[in-house]
C-alpha cells in the first residue's frame, strides 16, 4: 500500500504482532487467552470499519471487481475470521482447566493466521491499489491492544481452578480501583459462580461449558482494556 494508507499498514502490523504473540504463548494458556482475545479485538474493530467505510467505497467506483475480490467475498473473509478467532478464544480457555493437545491449539492460530494471510493479500492486490484513501470521508484510527495479560490475572484463573475443584477460595485482590475494581469484581463473581456450577453437574453439556468460555472471555477482556 501507498503512503496515505499508513494507518491500514499499522493496523495490519499490529494484527501480525499479535499472531506472533498467539504463537509464542501457544504453551501457556493465560496468555494465549489474553493474546487471542486482544487479536480478536483489533481484527474486529478494523473488519468492522472496512464494512462500514471501505467497503461500499468499493462496490462505489469499482465496477469489474476480480471474482475473488468482490466486496461479498470480502465481507465473507470477516466471518470466517470471526468465527475462526472465537474458536480460538474458546480453546485457549478451556485449555487452562482441560488437557488440550499443543497440536490442537496450534492448529487454531493456524486457522486464523492463514485466513488473515490469505485476506489481507487479497485487500493489498486488488482492493486499496484501486482506491483512493483521500476519498474517505472518516480516516482508521490503530489503537494499541495488550496482547499479554497482566500480571494478576493469573492468580485469578488459579483461584477458579481451585474453586471448581470444590475448594472454599475467594478471588484474589487485584490492582483496580473504582468503578474499574466493580465491574471486574462483578464479572469475576459471576464467572466463579457459573465455573462452580458446571463443574457439579453430573453431565456437562456444550452450552454450559461455553457459558464459562463466555464469562471468563468477559473478564480478560475487562482486564486487558483497564490494564493498557
Amino acid at each position: 500500500m501507498s503512503a496515505p494508507w499508513s494507518a491500514h499498514d499499522a493496523a495490519h502490523d499490529a494484527v501480525a504482532a499479535q499472531i506472533a504473540a498467539c504463537w509464542s504463548s501457544l504453551d501457556a494458556p493465560i496468555a494465549l487467552s489474553a493474546a487471542a482475545i486482544a487479536l480478536e479485538s483489533t481484527i474486529d474493530a478494523h473488519t468492522r470499519w472496512e464494512e462500514g467505510r471501505i467497503l461500499p467505497r468499493y462496490e462505489a467506483v469499482v465496477a469489474d471487481p476480480e471474482p475473488t475480490a468482490t466486496a461479498d467475498v470480502l465481507r465473507r473473509d470477516h466471518e470466517i475470521l470471526r468465527r475462526r478467532l472465537d474458536g480460538l478464544v474458546d480453546l485457549a480457555l478451556r485449555s487452562y482447566a482441560v488437557d488440550v493437545p499443543s497440536l490442537v491449539r496450534a492448529a487454531a492460530v493456524e486457522a486464523v493466521a492463514s485466513t488473515w494471510s490469505h485476506h489481507d493479500a487479497r485487500e493489498r492486490s486488488h482492493v486499496y491499489p484501486r482506491l483512493d484513501p483521500e476519498d474517505m470521508d472518516e480516516r482508521f484510527a490503530v489503537v494499541p491492544r495488550r496482547a499479554g495479560a497482566p500480571d494478576w490475572v493469573g492468580p485469578l484463573f488459579d483461584a477458579y481452578r481451585s474453586a471448581v475443584a470444590g475448594a472454599p477460595v475467594a478471588a484474589p485482590s487485584h490492582p483496580l480501583v473504582g468503578k474499574d475494581a466493580r465491574a471486574l469484581d462483578a464479572l469475576v463473581a459471576r464467572a466463579f459462580a457459573i465455573g462452580r456450577a458446571v463443574a457439579v453437574a453430573p453431565e456437562r453439556s456444550i452450552q454450559q461449558v461455553l457459558r464459562v468460555d463466555d464469562a471468563w472471555r468477559a473478564v480478560l477482556r475487562y482486564a486487558l482494556r483497564a490494564s493498557s
